[in-house]
């Protein structure tokens, strides 16, 4: 015997998608489905081009730094070592980035953990820079490692984050019993 109250078997309830129409916006109208359809395809369109850009330009940093591993063997000196260095830590950084975009193609989101990982590599790449360039400049130091610090707490966080989300997708058989 059906009944209309709340968490009585057989209550009615409205569907699960269903939101009252104030709360629906303008995406429910015809003009909020044409300015949703067409932001979509843009941004569609500009992932696109991102991707392939990122893809040309990976492939030109590795042929550059081939040129320049050539040039460092045969002259063998001190400055073309780093210009060596600096090209590798560029393509790890456009790796990084290569694959944030893929994770978008893919999802639709960009991680966070990613996304941190992107920033620790570039944060880390300039501090190689100081390092190479010989920088005496104590204060610059500390700020740089303040600031590896700060992104290495984000990525930890973003890290839990990601690991305490996906606990909740486990059947819950797997879930460790917790003492009251």
């Amino acid at each position: 015997m059906p009944t209309d109250g709340a968490g009585t078997p057989g209550a009615r309830r409205p569907p699960a998608d269903h939101r009252p129409t104030h709360a629906t916006g303008y995406i429910r109208g015809p003009l909020g489905t044409l300015v949703d359809r067409g932001a979509s395809m843009a941004i569609a369109v500009i992932v696109n081009l991102l991707v392939v850009l990122m893809a040309i330009v990976l492939v030109w940093s590795v042929v550059v730094l081939g040129l320049v591993i050539a040039e460092t063997i045969r002259q063998q000196r001190a400055g073309e070592i780093k210009d060596l260095v600096i090209g590798v830590l560029t393509i790890f950084i456009v790796i990084e980035i290569f694959d944030l975009f893929r994770e978008y193609l893919r999802s639709a989101r960009i991680k966070m953990v990613n996304l941190a990982e992107v920033s620790i590599a570039v944060v880390l790449r300039e501090l190689w820079l100081l390092l190479l360039d010989g920088s005496e400049n104590w204060q610059l130091y500390v700020a740089l490692a303040l600031v590896v610090a700060a992104v290495a707490g984000f990525w930890w966080l973003a890290v839990r984050q990601a690991a305490f989300a996906g606990e909740g997708e486990r059947p819950r058989d797997s879930l460790p019993e917790r003492m009251p």
